[in-house]
């Protein structure tokens, strides 16, 4: 298994970031030459270290694809967009707490967990799975992902006030910005690791 970095000038472009994860290499073939793996490239356009710490928390993320790609099957998800949330929530880390309470790997307040079935918010899979059931429970009821988004983030009450859209806040525009941003990037990249968990899709729910 290898985890191959360049940084630089060159196929990612100035600043950019190229990473190969779980490659496995071939003998007969260039050391350089993964046959397979998963590869993360990185458009930044900034120099480390803030590269290398959107590369750390990409792959802290993208270790949790498997289990991401059986929940996101079992709840009807996009695995990409469960992975986005994640990274913009908690940056991959599970004992994460946020200064108003939210805990865990996507950030549920406690009350919130509840209503979903989360008995121990610092459990990956507990955690996620009630994640997705909310998030997609928001993606049911306004029809946008966007929307849905805001919804997460600043709350349905915010979309209400707001007439039905995304509210003005700098904070809430930028999160909405930043999953869709994310999103493209691990629908891009990471479809083969979410691939890699089990075939039985389970069920959403507990």
């Amino acid at each position: 298994m290898i985890a191959s970095l360049a940084c630089g000038a060159g196929e990612a472009g100035a600043g950019g970031v190229v990473v190969i994860v779980g490659g496995m290499r071939d003998s007969a073939r260039s050391a350089s030459a993964p046959t397979r793996g998963v590869m993360l490239t990185f458009d930044t356009g900034n120099p480390l270290p803030d590269a290398a710490r959107d590369l750390h928390t990409s792959l802290r993320v993208m270790a949790l694809a498997p289990l991401v790609g059986d929940i996101a099957r079992a709840c009807g998800l996009d695995a990409a967009l469960l992975l986005a949330v994640i990274h913009a929530e908690s940056a991959g880390d599970p004992r994460v707490i946020s200064p108003k309470g939210a805990v865990g790997l996507m950030q549920l307040m406690p009350a919130t967990g509840a209503q979903y079935g989360l008995s121990d918010p610092f459990d990956a899979r507990q955690n996620i799975l009630a994640g997705a059931r909310f998030l997609g429970g928001l993606l049911q009821r306004y029809r946008a992902r966007e929307l849905a988004l805001a919804a997460y983030n600043a709350g349905e009450g915010a979309i209400a006030r707001h007439g039905g859209r995304i509210p003005p806040y700098d904070e809430t525009r930028a999160y909405v910005a930043k999953v869709l941003r994310l999103h493209a990037r691990y629908a891009r990249d990471g479809e083969a690791a979410w691939r890699a968990g089990s075939a039985s899709t389970g069920r959403c729910g507990s």
